[in-house]
């Protein structure tokens, strides 16, 4: 099985590998186990590779996913990155190729990743985990939680303004937003944020004229 042989060929390439056959077992694999990627098939059985991999990026996770199928059609690839891949490739493949496409989507997720642990002071399990309590202000966290918890239910745009606490203990002021993309059935497939320094414009006294 190709399955075998790509576990069999990552291991030779010092990966540590392991091997699902089927979505729900690999949904459940990936909601209980801090892996650093993941090949993903999409022909699997039990449960669609896109609905895993829908389900992953709905809990917020950002781990690097590379879809690995015989599916080559240009609609399939779409699909594919819009449901929240970072690669695409295509069966039949070379493994020197998905060794290193693998390792280059790592390396892209552990450099956003170490900038954003450098910033804030916290550990990488924690940012995984999203235990972000302890970096945002205790007088803002509520609103965050509850504003988050209400975009995640209905789908709504989110919008929050908070106070961050960065690595040296200040705060700093912050404008979080982020957009969910919607599948045809209104389904939040995946969502697109960005947090916003915005400690200047708050730190500056408004004009009264």
């Amino acid at each position: 099985m190709i399955g075998e042989a790509v576990r069999a060929g990552l291991r030779r390439q010092g990966f540590t590998v392991d091997w699902v056959t089927d979505g729900v077992a690999a949904a459940q694999a990936l909601a209980s186990e801090p892996y650093e990627a993941c090949v993903l098939d999409l022909g699997l059985a039990r449960k669609e590779g896109l609905v895993v991999l829908r389900e992953l990026r709905n809990r917020g996770s950002t781990l690097p996913v590379l879809v690995l199928t015989a599916r080559d059609a240009v609609t399939d690839r779409v699909a594919g990155l819009d449901a929240g891949a970072d690669d695409y490739l295509v069966k039949p493949f070379d493994l020197a190729e998905l060794v290193a496409r693998l390792r280059a989507i790592t390396r892209r997720h552990a450099g956003r990743a170490s900038t954003t642990l450098e910033y804030l002071g916290v550990s990488l399990e924690d940012l995984k985990r999203w235990e972000m309590s302890g970096v945002i202000h205790p007088d803002d966290l509520t609103s965050v939680v509850e504003r988050w918890t209400h975009s995640l239910t209905t789908g709504a745009p989110y919008q929050v303004e908070f106070r961050l606490r960065r690595a040296d203990g200040e705060y700093r002021w912050y404008l979080g937003r982020a957009l969910p993309q919607l599948d045809e059935a209104g389904k939040v497939v995946q969502w697109f944020g960005t947090n916003t320094d915005i400690d200047d414009q708050k730190s500056t006294p408004k004009n009264s004229n």
